[in-house]
């Protein structure tokens, strides 16, 4: 799985959201907080996906915030967590 960051086209990120119910975001707080609200942004003309914004601390790296689809994840989803860690 591809990790975004402010740099990539927020079509790509809004692609895999749709594909796969996901996009993980790399960057400082505000960076990835700013890019994953205009993935949100578009993705509101999907009216079959109701993306948030989560987060997990990834151990020697920091924060890794992502972009997920609950009518395809569950809040907190265990396989979010298992599934997209990165290497």
């Amino acid at each position: 799985m591809k990790i975004y960051d402010s740099k990539n086209n927020i079509f790509d990120a809004v692609d895999n959201v749709v594909e796969h119910g996901v996009a993980a975001i790399e960057g400082t707080k505000t960076q990835a907080i700013d890019y994953a609200n205009k993935v949100i942004k578009c993705l509101e003309f999907y009216s079959d996906i109701d993306a948030i914004i989560g987060f997990k601390n990834v151990m020697n790296s920091g924060y890794l915030y992502y972009v997920y689809d609950l009518n395809r994840f569950e809040l907190k989803c265990k396989k979010l967590e298992k599934n997209y860690r990165p290497n």
